[in-house]
């Protein structure tokens, strides 16, 4: 199995970085590995906390990856990242995926705040979309805590 760094963060102290690893498929493609939170001491990294497949399956049910990594807070330890899960089977038997934005507790393991649905999987964070899903979101709960019927679709940009 080869594995390859996918993407790597480091920390505004420098003393903390995130590697995304995924491992090289047959034929051809990639596939999520694990993501690690190493910390460096003495001139090298060392692995504090690491976060794989079985790990996050736990959490989201079924199968669960990560699919990229945004951004890092070291001192909280939440990195915010885009998580794919797969969904049910429609009548074709095709398996559907849904590609979420979210920051993660890596020392829990677990959410720390859902921020957004992804149109598509290699969708980029962006702020400004980010705020206008959670405006929205937070509009629905609104409306069915105070019991109406609400319909407005999702926020596009």
């Amino acid at each position: 199995m080869k594995l390859s760094e996918h993407k790597s963060l480091v920390s505004e102290t420098g003393k903390a970085r995130l590697r995304l690893i995924f491992r090289e498929m047959e034929p051809y493609g990639e596939d999520f590995h694990k993501l690690i939170w190493e910390e460096l001491f003495e001139g090298e990294w060392n692995e504090k906390i690491k976060l794989d497949k079985e790990d996050l399956s736990e959490i989201l049910g079924d199968d669960a990856w990560v699919a990229d990594v945004h951004s890092f807070r070291e001192e909280e330890g939440i990195a915010v990242l885009r998580l794919g899960t797969h969904g049910p089977t429609d009548s074709e038997g095709t398996v559907w995926q849904l590609y979420t934005w979210r920051e993660w507790d890596l020392i829990r393991n677990r959410e720390h705040r859902f921020i957004m649905v992804c149109d598509y999987p290699f969708e980029e964070f962006r702020d400004d979309r980010a705020e206008k899903y959670r405006v929205w979101w937070n509009s629905k709960r609104k409306a069915a805590k105070q019991g109406s019927v609400y319909n407005a679709d999702k926020p596009r940009t």
